[in-house]
């Protein structure tokens, strides 16, 4: 077992201003595993739910044969939205109930609205499709706190403008957006709008530049930027600095900002052991402690909170699995991948879920990763990644503590399945500092204080 030294200063701040937002997740879990799946969630310290609305999945399976001429003619029973399906947004509700904030993406055009007859194209009548957000936030906007209005719009699959009167994906963006906010603004004047969930970052940020130069949209409807980033790092891609001066440009101030899809690959059937393996864990704790460390960064979102090992439902728009999940299912019952366990250690164990925090600088070796935080509740600590596939043992110098204060004897510790105690010989303060035993892949907590945690996964 070799012998590793890390160090934290806890005088000198890295971010006075984390937000436990940064423990969000992307995509809802299948309408028919929620009630067992937002439970472990909370368990879980998940802060934050991006959760989806296909708004052809309201009328999918209640008005499979709808025409644009029967809701244009009155007809009550495609235009009463008493007979559509509202189930495709009962995760509001579960999320809520969770003590979760609720960011709703809006995507997708039901197909009799639609240019080319599919959910990829563009509402051929802007009325219908502004009656139809109305709608949503009329039935629901008690349980969102944001809307996020599109989701990647430059990618064909989002929106295909073939055949329709617009030139560029851009454009098209554009008018979504403005249609899209002026149908909630109508009915809630509080709930915060930005967008776009963007997959291209730098330049214009895909649709964003246009939206900030389009003159027909107030800052008060674009009040957050929002973008995805695929990874092995996702903080090192965040191009802030750049997205800040493209609203600066316009005249704008950076307004909030997320990351609200994140993970190592996006495709669906990724088999890294950072999705589905041994590094799961230590990956997904990684990343958020990165992801803590940017100032200026509102919420993340980890994808995602569905399905692993069975189809996902309907209201996705997709067929088949992907590999990107949170949860299996069995059945009758949800077991947690192992990725919830660094959100587990991180925002329950070590506090950070609770509350603003403060991150502090350190210094590491090559896989290994060492954060110091103070919680919102004024308790410092360490979490710590061994990265490797050996088992190391690691000492943390702390500086800028006083003495004593340190108790790690409610240690605990994880071989990837979960988090339980740790014995006082694998989790210890020492003279030269904090003292761990890591087994490969895994990661380690620890708050400082009276009867101080200490938990590892």
């Amino acid at each position: 077992m070799s012998g590793i030294r890390a160090r934290v200063d806890f005088r000198s701040p890295s971010n006075t201003d984390a937000n436990p937002l940064l423990f969000g997740v992307a995509n809802e879990p299948s309408r028919d595993h929620a009630a067992d799946v937002y439970p472990l969630l909370q368990a879980a310290g998940i802060r934050f739910q991006r959760g989806t609305i296909h708004t052809n999945r309201l009328f999918a399976d209640t008005h499979p044969r709808a025409t644009l001429a029967q809701w244009r003619s009155g007809d009550a029973s495609l235009i009463d939205p008493d007979t559509w399906d509202w189930g495709a947004l009962s995760w509001l509700t579960r999320a809520k109930d969770a003590g979760m904030r609720t960011q709703l993406n809006i995507l997708h055009t039901p197909p009799w609205l639609s240019h080319n007859g599919r959910e990829t194209g563009l509402p051929v009548d802007w009325r219908v499709w502004e009656s139809i957000v109305e709608q949503i936030l009329r039935r629901w906007g008690t349980h969102i706190d944001e809307v996020d209005i599109l989701n990647e719009p430059l990618t064909p699959a989002m929106i295909d403008i073939d055949g329709s009167a617009f030139a560029t994906a851009e454009t098209a963006a554009v008018e979504v957006y403005l249609h899209t906010s002026r149908a909630i603004r109508r009915v809630d004047h509080h709930v915060r709008v930005g967008g776009t969930g963007e997959d291209r970052r730098g330049g214009d940020f895909g649709s964003i530049g246009p939206l900030l130069r389009d003159g027909r949209i107030p800052a008060g409807d674009l009040q957050f930027a929002s973008y995805h980033v695929y990874d092995p790092h996702p903080a090192d891609h965040l191009q802030l600095d750049a997205l800040r001066d493209l609203f600066h440009g316009a005249g704008r101030s950076l307004p909030a900002v997320y990351l609200n899809e994140w993970n190592i690959d996006w495709r669906p059937d990724a088999a890294q052991p950072e999705i589905a393996g041994t590094a799961a864990c230590a990956y997904a704790a990684g990343a958020l402690m990165m992801l803590a460390e940017v100032p200026g960064l509102t919420g993340a979102a980890f994808m995602s909170a569905l399905p692993c090992n069975v189809d996902l439902h309907p209201d996705q728009n997709y067929d088949g699995r992907i590999a990107q999940g949170i949860y299996d299912w069995h059945g009758d019952h949800a077991t947690l991948r192992p990725q919830a366990d660094a959100f587990r250690l991180l925002s329950i164990e070590l506090g950070l879920g609770a509350g603003a925090f403060i991150t502090y600088e350190s210094a590491s070796p090559t896989g290994v990763q060492v954060l110091g935080v103070r919680n919102s509740a004024g308790e410092h600590g360490l979490a710590v990644v061994n990265h490797g596939g050996a088992e190391i043992d690691l000492v943390v110098e702390v500086r800028g503590l006083a003495e004593g204060g340190i108790d790690t004897s409610t240690g605990r510790r994880s071989d990837g399945r979960g988090v339980s105690r740790a014995s006082a010989e694998e989790i210890f303060a020492s003279a030269e500092g904090i003292r761990f035993r890591l087994l490969p892949a895994s990661v380690a907590v620890v708050r400082f204080g009276d009867g101080g945690v200490v938990a590892t996964a």
